[in-house]
């Protein structure tokens, strides 16, 4: 976050690039990093912080106990809205790849 007088110190220098001593790629890209500044410092201000919520990650396969395929049922059975989510990697002219599924319990 920026302070009140790097706010304005930006804001200045985004109203006034110099316009002799930069070219007009230089004075793009600043304007570029200058206003992406700015964006960040609103979105700062203006919104909380992102925190994902804890989850505990659990892979299953043929060496996963049976306590813990009991444990995921309950939890299943227990839920009252899941999000199953099955992602394959694309990748050009080769087939998908099998991934991971993910299933996230309410």
């Amino acid at each position: 976050m920026l302070s009140p007088k790097e706010y304005a110190k930006v804001q200045e220098q985004l109203d006034y690039l110099p316009s002799s001593s930069l070219s007009e790629q230089q004075k793009q890209n600043l304007r570029k990093v200058l206003q992406k500044k700015l964006k960040e410092h609103y979105y700062v201000s203006n919104y909380p912080q992102f925190e994902p919520l804890p989850y505990k990650l659990i892979f299953v396969n043929r060496t996963t106990t049976e306590r813990t395929l009991i444990k995921l049922i309950h939890a299943v059975n227990d839920s009252t809205s899941f999000t199953l989510d099955t992602e394959s990697i694309r990748i050009f002219q080769q087939l998908n790849k099998p991934v991971l599924t993910q299933l996230r319990c309410k």
